[in-house]
């Protein structure tokens, strides 16, 4: 896979909701960051869900994969590859149902 961050053995939990049984984690390397975002709600939450964690980066974050494409059999709901700001440790993510999406950090 062409992103080494995602086979790095540095991750960290930065946001674990069981009630909306979502759970967020950064994983990097020396070259990258990524987030992954999953839900195992059977509901999307196709208008976001708020992120917080003040060890999330200002900046840009591109989508790069979505476990809920249509080249998987899914719907689509996702941040169609769009990129995403945060900041102040927030951000404002789509996220399928039962699925994952995973976001590339840029400046």
């Amino acid at each position: 896979y062409q992103h080494p961050g995602l086979r790095s053995h540095l991750i960290d939990i930065i946001h674990v909701h069981n009630i909306n049984r979502v759970i967020a984690f950064l994983r990097w390397d020396n070259t990258e960051k990524l987030l992954v975002v999953a839900s195992l709600n059977n509901h999307p939450f196709s208008l976001g869900y708020t992120i917080e964690n003040s060890r999330l980066e200002h900046g840009h974050w591109q989508e790069i994969f979505n476990s809920d494409a249509q080249m998987y059999g899914g719907e689509n709901i996702g941040n169609l590859s769009t990129a995403i700001t945060s900041s102040n440790g927030r951000i404002h993510v789509v996220i399928p149902a039962n699925g994952f999406v995973v976001l590339l950090h840029s400046h």
